[in-house]
This record gives structure tokens, C-alpha cells and sequence, in this order.
């Protein structure tokens, strides 16, 4: 296979990031404030180590990160009721007000985006670009990435 898939995807990564920056600065945030809000929008309260492991933060990046978006009023801290030593993330009424607007405006470029493109068209991109993801791995969904090919081995002469 040539690269032309990989070009276009390239592609369409750079548009989403793109449209990140641009919410993130129209909001007053950083991209990694943007992406937390924005995962926490979809996984509700979660460990403060959980999320640093996610991201691949260290934990004092993460708690400059958190601190940030605490003083906003976005986020809120808890200790789980279980283990008082983990410290629980969660949005705050005005974090989540933002993220389903954030939402609301994706949605809305997206279908700008989309528009003229067929039902199946569209589909048939979903369902591929579905699996690629799968087969690349999704640690927070428990999918392992496939292992990397290794080269054949030279042979002396």
C-alpha cells in the first residue's frame, strides 16, 4: 500500500488540532486544558493518577494542569469515598456547560465539513477509519496496539 491514506489522515489530524488551538484560544486555554476538559466531558469523575498515566504526564504537570483549571471553576477535586488517598477529577457545573458547548461547535463544523457527502460514504469512512483505530490500540478502552513488524534480519555474506 502507498502512502496516500497515510497523507490524508495526516491531513485530517492537522484540521482537528487546528480546530483545537482555535477553541482552546477562543476559550482562554491551553491544548492539554482543552483535552482534559474535553475527556473528563466523556469519562466523568476519574483518579488524578489515572488521567496523568493516561496522557502520559508526570504528576506535576498534571497538578499545574489541574490547579489551572480548578482556579477556573472548570474542575473539581474530591477524595473518592472509598480511598480517601485517591484524589478524584471531575468538571465542575461551569466545565460541563463548556464541554457540551465545545461539543455543540464540533458537531456544527462537522456537518459543515460533511456536507454533500454521502450517507454511505460517510459510513464507509467510519467503519474504516474504526478499524485502523481498533488495530492501533486504544489502552483506555483495553485494546493493545499491534506490534510493530520487525525487519528481516540480513544475512552475512
Amino acid at each position: 500500500m502507498d502512502d496516500r491514506l497515510s497523507e490524508v489522515v495526516g491531513q485530517v489530524t492537522r484540521g482537528w488540532m487546528r480546530w483545537g488551538r482555535e477553541a482552546a484560544r477562543s476559550l482562554g486555554l491551553s491544548m492539554p486544558q482543552l483535552f482534559l476538559l474535553r475527556g473528563l466531558g466523556e469519562t466523568g469523575p476519574v483518579p488524578a493518577t489515572r488521567w496523568a498515566e493516561m496522557i502520559g504526564s508526570s504528576p506535576s504537570t498534571t497538578t499545574s494542569l489541574l490547579d489551572g483549571l480548578e482556579e477556573a471553576g472548570l474542575l473539581q477535586r474530591t477524595h473518592d469515598a472509598v480511598d480517601r488517598r485517591q484524589v478524584l477529577i471531575s468538571l465542575t457545573a461551569k466545565g460541563r456547560k463548556m464541554t457540551e458547548q465545545l461539543h455543540t461547535s464540533t458537531c456544527a463544523r462537522w456537518r459543515e465539513v460533511c456536507a454533500g457527502i454521502s450517507r454511505d460514504d460517510l459510513e464507509s469512512a467510519r467503519g474504516t477509519l474504526k478499524t485502523i483505530a481498533d488495530r492501533m490500540g486504544n489502552p483506555e478502552e483495553g485494546h493493545a496496539p499491534l506490534r510493530a513488524a520487525r525487519a528481516p534480519r540480513r544475512s552475512k555474506a
